[in-house]
């Protein structure tokens, strides 16, 4: 199977990156920290268990990686109230029940697949609301990956490992292994569905004309470059090409002010715009 697009995927236990690396065939190589296994444009990463853990996997891909703009997946088991155990889902809200924050992932494409809010806790969960699924780093991927990506190619697919009557202390390696394995169709068919998504919009996502002038004069951390990139396409697309030249600009030393200047320009123009 080809991939249209780079596809970025973070998985937090081996047994769930198990399935995933032998389908698509990926070859593994330790690379600092992390083992990220890898074949042509898809790149896996074994992150560990907890919300920073994922967070700093997935910081780590991005900047390893040569193929900056890609769709970034997270994968693994959650538990959930009611949902039988091996259904595939796919999360149209991540929240993290610590800090409450909140991400809405919007489709580019419609998917055959049930979607459900994904919470995110410190520690394994054995009460379940009715309609949230429960695992511990969804948000993690989630604060990382989207100062990386548009919100259309993050994405967080979950299948239930455990439930009001299969306990999660009836969950083992095999048994996540053979879970992950059987929704492995689904799985690639959500991921060639969102990487054609991706291939067909990657004009979107083209670097902005003025984006190498800033690079040379202002130091840009690898993270505030993809910023530097999308504020650049937003005053491209408000047309507000000559504001990059205005006298405020002229005095800034440090790359943190001239992002700060740009989200300033853009959020005002867009809020003349709604108004």
């Amino acid at each position: 199977m080809d991939f249209p697009s780079p596809v970025n995927l973070v998985v937090a236990l081996q047994c769930e990156a198990k399935p995933l690396i032998n389908a698509l065939r990926l070859n593994g190589a330790v690379l600092g920290p992390y083992r990220i296994y890898q074949r042509d444009n898809i790149r896996l990463i074994v992150s560990g268990i907890g919300a920073t853990q994922a967070a700093a996997a997935a910081a780590f891909l991005f900047a390893s990686s040569a193929l900056q703009s890609a769709l970034w997946l997270n994968v693994g088991v959650a538990g959930h109230k009611t949902f039988e155990r091996g259904r595939l889902v796919v999360a149209d809200k991540v929240s993290d029940a610590a800090s409450q924050r909140c991400w809405y992932p919007h489709l580019p494409v419609a998917l055959d697949a049930p979607m459900a809010e994904v919470v995110s806790v410190a520690r394994v969960q054995t009460q379940y609301h009715e309609h949230a699924l429960y695992d511990m780093e969804a948000s993690g991927f989630f604060a990382s990956a989207t100062r990386y990506a548009d919100a259309a190619f993050v994405h967080s697919l979950k299948i239930v490992s455990d439930n009001g009557v299969d306990g999660v202390n009836q969950v083992s390696e095999s048994l996540v292994l053979d879970l992950v394995a059987t929704a492995m169709p689904g799985i690639v068919t959500i991921m060639e569905s969102l990487a054609q998504a991706h291939a067909r919009m990657s004009d979107w996502y083209q670097p902005p004309e003025q984006l190498e002038a800033f690079l040379q004069r202002w130091h840009f951390s690898v993270s505030q470059q993809y910023q530097l990139k999308r504020l650049l396409q937003g005053v491209q697309a408000l047309g507000l090409h000559d504001a990059l030249s205005a006298q405020p600009m002229d005095g800034y030393s440090k790359g943190t002010q001239v992002l700060s200047y740009l989200q300033t320009l853009v959020d005002s123009q867009a809020q003349v715009s709604l108004d």
